[in-house]
Formats: structure tokens, sequence, C-alpha cells
């Protein structure tokens, strides 16, 4: 399951969502692809957000058809929307996104390092606790007014420490 959330980076206001699982991948991929897409949400209608979001994902699924490759998440940032993937062989990316793509018209780029250790993932895609804290707690919330509770009723809350000693 995809988890998403919002990470300063200096000024720039990040969104991520990242497949906290596919550290289980890691042996199997080493092979970090890289591919930048030019969308701006700002700058575009709802219809056309949504039918970017069914292209990326089609997209997702187009590229992890061979299971070769696995999705572990996108970063939106600057008008762009950048999809990450880990695979066993980085030939052929290149080609098989633009086939894909050939028939939209979204500028794209593509990048292709090693990265047998997955540093990429765990610095750039991974969430901080801090940022585990704060998606868990929008779990919580969205349950919450799910059940139809008024979430604006302050209530007590208890809170705990634990320490390693």
């Amino acid at each position: 399951m995809l988890e998403e959330f919002i990470r300063n980076e200096g000024d720039q206001v990040v969104k991520i969502e990242v497949d906290p699982n596919a550290y289980g991948y890691m042996q199997k991929f080493p092979w970090l692809l890289s591919l930048f897409i030019k969308f701006d949400s700002q700058e575009h209608s709802l219809e056309e957000c949504e039918q970017f979001l069914d292209t990326k994902e089609s997209l997702i699924t187009f590229l992890q058809l061979d299971n070769t490759s696995k999705y572990v998440g996108s970063r939106e940032i600057d008008g762009w929307s950048e999809l990450y993937f880990y695979t066993q062989n980085s030939k052929d990316f290149t080609k098989k996104v633009a086939a894909f793509l050939q028939d939209f018209e979204y500028p794209f780029e593509t990048n292709i390092v090693k990265d047998a250790k997955w540093e990429f993932f765990k610095k750039t895609l991974y969430p901080t606790e801090e940022e585990w804290d704060a998606i868990e707690s929008k779990k919580i919330i969205k349950m919450l007014y799910e059940e139809g509770d008024d979430i604006m009723v302050p209530r007590k809350v208890e809170h705990y420490v634990y320490f390693d000693t």
C-alpha cells in the first residue's frame, strides 16, 4: 500500500508517495530508474489532472508488467512529477517510457544509476519518524471522520514516552 506525505525541502514543499514495503525487493533490484514528467497540477484543470493521474497509473503498471521492475514511489516538486523504480536490468527503460508516452504531450526525462544499497530510497523517499507519525495521525483522523466523529471537539489524550533504558 502506498503512503503519501508532505516534506519541506528548504523553501519548497514536496508531495511524496512511497511504498514502505519496497525494502523487500532490495536484493533483487539494484538499478534506480528515475522518470521525470513535466506536469504542474497547479496549472491544469481538474479533468487534465485526473487524466494525468490515469496516465501515471497506467505507466507504472506497464513498466512493472514483466516483473523486472518495482515502482517504489514518486515526488511532486517544482512542476515535475518524478517517478522512481528499482529494476534488475536498466536496459531499454527509456525506450519503453518513450513508447508508452508517445501519444501524450508530456515532456519527460529519464535517468538510470546503480543503487544496490537503495540509498536514494532511504534518504529521499522513505519517511522520517516524524513523517510516519503524521501519516498515522492522518489515518486516524480519516477513520474518525468516516465514522461521523466531530474531529473539532476537544478531548483528553494520553501520551506515552518510551525509553531505551
